[in-house]
């Protein structure tokens, strides 16, 4: 299980660890996340963000 973290405007800067970190927890429960759609606040919106979920619908496990 993932440790909770503060709303705080700076948990931004570590959004690809944090990301890739549920990503993580969703495969080792092989939780399939195909098609998974992320409704996150906008504050969530970042082009590391961006990037980052594009990069790993290239290598999702089908």
């Amino acid at each position: 299980m993932g440790n909770p973290i503060s709303g705080e405007y700076y948990d931004l800067f570590r959004i690809k660890e944090i990301l890739d970190d549920i990503l993580d927890l969703l495969n080792d429960a092989d939780i399939e996340y195909k098609g998974l759609f992320l409704n996150s606040g906008s504050g969530f919106d970042s082009e590391k963000s961006r990037d980052f979920l594009s990069q790993k619908r290239n290598y999702l496990k089908y």
